[in-house]
């Protein structure tokens, strides 16, 4: 797979973030109160709030469509390159804008649930480099500004985050 595919991919795995979000709440919150919080008793993984002070930053490299995708390869290539950023309070993405204060929700999903959730087929995720499991990183936005959550999924170097139905493979950028 290209470089310009990937990250095409990428992005339409970002585009379907705000469509899932709340579906992927559900398995985020306890007994669906809405703390933020979960056991994840049904997803079969535990999530907790952390803190994060760590400043990250992720280069755009390729991306991978979903069915339900509304961005075109031709927009989503163009977005390689471009950054996410993780600051040691909040974020900064090409899609949510920039969020200065955040809370982060981390836990581990299988690559499968997260294939499902932006509908892709998990095959594409794996080609990417991706397996099981992913760590997600959930960034909800606290700020007076309310930028999208942003959800991002970890493994070994390489980052994925997904929006309007396009996923975005992202790699370490050194400061």
């Amino acid at each position: 797979m290209t470089a310009r595919r990937l990250a095409v991919a990428l992005a339409v795995v970002g585009a379907l973030a705000p469509a899932c979000i709340h579906k992927r709440r559900a398995h985020l919150e306890p007994d669906g109160v809405g703390s933020g919080v979960g056991s994840g008793s049904g997803s079969g993984s535990a999530f907790e709030v952390v803190e994060h002070e760590r400043v990250q930053r992720w280069k755009i490299v390729t991306h991978v469509r979903g069915a339900a995708a509304e961005l075109d390869d031709h927009d989503a290539s163009a977005l390689a390159g471009r950054l996410l950023e993780i600051t040691a309070k909040g974020y900064t993405s090409p899609w949510h804008g920039t969020c200065e204060a955040a809370t982060l929700t981390r836990g581990s999903r299988p690559l499968a649930a997260v294939a499902q959730d932006h509908e892709l087929d998990a095959s594409a995720l794996t080609h990417l480099g991706f397996g099981d499991p992913l760590t997600e990183l959930h960034f909800d936005c606290t700020d007076a500004l309310q930028a999208r959550p942003l959800v991002v999924y970890l493994t070994a170097e390489k980052a994925l985050t997904c929006f309007q139905g396009v996923c975005f493979l992202m790699i370490p950028v050194n400061r």
